[in-house]
């Protein structure tokens, strides 16, 4: 079945027919010169004992130079380009994983736009529904009028060509964007927050706006009653 020239274990008497595969290779002792060169398997400098100075020095130079690399790296990696206008903002926005990145992304805008913030307030909408939880949006929105208290409280100064002020208007109109967004009753929460404070109680009154001449959101609504009375059959 095998070369002669190969020693094998042959099949025993305990091997099922389900085991067929029994034959194994004999062990043979090796020779000297079938022993491999390779410095990492066992040879003769296996178990040589060097110098504790020697191998510490060496460990330690390595481990600096493990630490250097590993620093040059996240440096490399946290080195963020700057978002110099908003269509780029919206594009970091959207590959971001999770609300904190989402928060410096607009912090960064806020800070390198070259812009002067013009057209956030047509995206501010589509920025605050990127954000997975409501409480990011409130964070984001103080921090859009912590800034903004800071351009009101300049009020002007060495502001001559009159981009400070610009700015400032601009940033007013994506607040006051953001600030609908926020005052949206996303959750259930704060549905059930109005109803327990009985500040829906008269929410559904015709003196507010639910009269009959609402016809729903989008109009898609029917068409009201014709005040009770019956439809007129035309004459034939």
């Amino acid at each position: 079945m095998f070369s002669k020239k190969f020693s094998w274990h042959g099949p025993k008497w305990w091997n099922s027919f389900v085991r067929r595969r029994a034959w194994v290779r004999k062990r043979v002792k090796k020779k000297p010169e079938d022993v491999s060169e390779d410095p990492h398997m066992l040879n003769n400098d296996y178990f040589t004992v060097t110098p504790a100075n020697h191998s510490r020095a060496s460990s330690v130079g390595s481990r600096r130079e493990s630490i250097s690399k590993a620093s040059m790296q996240t440096s490399i990696a946290e080195e963020k380009p700057d978002i110099e206008d908003v269509w780029t903002l919206m594009a970091v926005l959207r590959a971001a994983r999770i609300d904190r990145e989402k928060i410096e992304a607009v912090e960064n805008y806020l800070e390198h736009a070259k812009d002067n913030l013009e057209h956030l307030q047509d995206e501010m909408h589509d920025i605050m529904g990127i954000f997975v939880f409501q409480a990011s949006r409130r964070l984001l929105l103080s921090h859009l009028t912590k800034i903004y208290d800071e351009h009101v409280a300049t009020d002007g100064k060495e502001d001559e060509s009159g981009e400070l002020e610009e700015r400032r208007k601009h940033l007013e109109a994506a607040i006051k964007h953001a600030d609908e967004e926020v005052k949206k009753l996303s959750y259930w929460s704060d549905v059930k927050g109005l109803a327990e404070n009985g500040e829906a109680t008269h929410a559904v009154e015709e003196g507010e706006g639910w009269n009959q001449s609402w016809q729903g959101v989008d109009q898609s609504g029917p068409a009201h009653a014709n005040s009770g009375a019956l439809p007129v059959t035309p004459n034939k």
